[in-house]
């Protein structure tokens, strides 16, 4: 009877023991594929977000295209040329280089047109000319080198083409003057002779302005001014494009100390004062580099 208890109890231990294993694995294989599916899903998540971030970068690709707002930073350099007879005898041309931020609105009629808004800051260097009294070899004086440092809020209505952008552009702002500017202006004189006869003739008068330490790089005025021009932009890649402009900037007159010489034959008159200069429009081009944002 012991016999026969002990063989069962054996029996029921062996299967016990063989349910036991038998559980087990099923747990670690349950627990293998939990696991293969949090890794699935975790796969799944990953790629639907880097094709997400792509679609995000190569927004142009997709079917709607330039419907979305834009940020551009933009570099611009150019070049002025003085075309007032007030200035160009003195400081003919200038150069430029700007930085600057716009915020592109979305496209509208068509995604044909879109307006942007923004502003810039940069640098315009004008360097002196000698001037000679009425083209002679007497030279008057050493002309003045001077700058201005451009704070202009911007306005740009695009035409939106393909890969392509016209756009028309209105800036307005103020150019703070570094070191002074020199003047010219006619003047009508007369002379009369023996007989009693008068003849005019015009004369043009320098205006040197009256600096110390021979005109010293500080803020000198704070000149009003504005800018009209039409350019082109094209993209280069998805978010690079060069852009091109030209226009003409308006720059307000304002009142300087100046000394002057005149040159009447063999006698030299000197002269000084305050005077009121007249404003000036300068024809500008510029290229530069925008990047899309």
């Amino acid at each position: 009877m012991f016999l026969i208890n002990k063989s069962l109890f054996y029996h029921f231990r062996y299967l016990f023991s063989k349910k036991n294993i038998s559980l087990q694995s099923n747990l670690l294989t349950n627990k293998i594929i939990n696991n293969m599916k949090r890794l699935v899903l975790y796969l799944t998540l990953v790629i639907v977000c880097l094709v997400s971030a792509q679609a995000q970068t190569d927004w142009r690709q997709g079917v709607w295209k330039k419907d979305i707002p834009e940020h551009f930073l933009m570099f611009d350099v150019g070049g002025y040329y003085s075309m007032s007879p007030y200035y160009n005898a003195m400081n003919p041309y200038g150069i430029t280089a700007q930085i600057g931020y716009q915020y592109k609105v979305r496209p509208f009629v068509k995604n044909r047109l879109s307006i942007a808004l923004g502003g810039y800051i940069g640098y315009n260097y004008y360097p002196s000319k000698d001037y000679y009294y009425n083209d002679s070899e007497i030279k008057q004086k050493d002309g003045k080198t001077f700058s201005y440092v451009p704070l202009m809020f911007s306005m740009n209505l695009y035409y939106n083409m393909k890969t392509a952008y016209l756009f028309l552009g209105i800036d307005a702002g103020v150019n703070f003057m570094l070191c002074n500017r020199d003047y010219q202006r006619d003047s009508s004189l007369y002379r009369m002779d023996e007989t009693g006869i008068t003849a005019y003739f015009t004369d043009t008068k320098t205006f040197f302005a009256d600096t110390k330490d021979n005109n010293p790089l500080t803020l000198s005025r704070i000149v009003p001014s504005g800018k009209v021009y039409l350019g082109f932009m094209k993209e280069i890649s998805t978010n690079l494009r060069v852009r091109f402009k030209a226009g003409v900037e308006y720059f307000m007159g304002y009142e300087f100390d100046y000394k002057a010489t005149m040159y009447n034959s063999s006698i030299n008159e000197n002269d000084s004062g305050t005077i009121t200069t007249v404003g000036c429009l300068d024809p500008f081009v510029t290229v530069g580099l925008v990047l899309s944002l």
